[in-house]
């Protein structure tokens, strides 16, 4: 089956974006740790960072009554790409002022608010009825083969390295390249701009009257709790379990290759009928990978909640 242009330019971007971002943000937690020592600072970091993220997706959807949803896309890679050279610039002087960590929050997310409704929407504006189902899961496949890549290719830059802050410093570069290139080819994807009525409000009214919509949002909401709770926390547990940066992204990959194989095992036998079972088993994996973390604190227990986490997620 052949794709356009346009599908290829946009896989590539998914596969780069995807190989970038997990190597950024996986490290970019730690490293913040390490200059700052605190669990504080580095919350406030990810409430600013994902705090912006829903504003400016709202303010990308609005411009994109004058912009291309390419012209957003690049928007965002840009943004981000800058969040990470300010990073690298300012090495560790990045614990000097609160305000810079903070400042590279604001930009990281606006420029992830800027890249993923722009990238959510082009992958339904490029894509044909008849195609998108095949593009749509060779989208999954190498999005799952990036992630598994990205904390290798972490693991091996820092391994390469005597002092490992020297590591950090040449991954964050390598970052930036990929962010680079992949702004630059975001500029070659035709997309149409959509003017249409913007009903985000009706759609939030729903909420009242449809009681399956009303479950959805309420659900998300939830789970977007919790997710926030852990996100921090528990990536600094794992990495102090391991005790270094290489062994932490060896690490990561397994769980990454334990997600994708959980994926498509899941994906072969879920059907509607079973679909509510399915939930209540990962729902319940889910919090016993927390409970794991609370009953061995140290390196049996990351080990313990990464697997089950990543396992047990596919079910959601």
């Amino acid at each position: 089956m052949k794709f356009s242009k346009d599908e290829k330019i946009v896989l590539t971007i998914t596969a780069i974006y995807t190989l970038a971002a997990t190597m950024a943000t996986t490290f970019i937690n730690v490293y913040l740790f390490d200059y700052t020592n605190s669990y504080i600072i580095l919350n406030v970091y990810q409430l600013i960072r994902l705090g912006i993220l829903g504003v400016v997706a709202f303010i990308s959807a609005k411009l994109s009554y004058r912009l291309r949803m390419s012209h957003t896309l690049t928007i965002g890679l840009i943004c981000i790409t800058l969040s990470v050279f300010i990073l690298l610039a300012l090495q560790e002087r990045v614990a000097d002022n609160m305000l810079y960590v903070y400042s590279i929050a604001f930009i990281w997310g606006s420029g992830e608010g800027f890249f993923w409704i722009s990238l959510n929407t082009l992958n339904q504006l490029i894509t044909k009825p008849a195609t998108r189902g095949h593009y749509l899961g060779l989208n999954g496949a190498v999005t799952n083969i990036a992630t598994i890549l990205a904390p290798l290719f972490s693991a091996q830059i820092l391994a390469s390295h005597t002092i490992e802050i020297e590591g950090y410093y040449s991954m964050f570069r390598v970052v930036i390249v990929l962010f680079g290139v992949i702004s630059l080819l975001s500029a070659l994807v035709k997309s149409p701009i959509k003017r249409q009525t913007f009903k985000i409000i009706d759609i939030l009214k729903q909420v009242k009257s449809d009681m399956q919509w009303n479950y959805v949002v309420r659900t998300q909401f939830l789970w977007g709790f919790r997710d926030a709770a852990v996100m921090s926390l528990t990536g600094i547990l794992i990495y102090q379990a391991v005790e270094n940066g290489t062994a932490y992204g060896r690490l990561l990959a397994v769980f990454a290759l334990i997600a994708t194989l959980s994926n498509y095992t899941i994906g072969k036998i879920v059907q509607k009928n079973n679909r509510l079972r399915f939930l209540l088993v990962g729902t319940v994996g889910i919090f016993l990978s927390g409970i794991s973390l609370v009953v061995l604190p140290g390196l049996w227990g990351a080990v313990g909640h990464g697997a089950l986490a990543n396992l047990f997620f596919a079910f959601m």
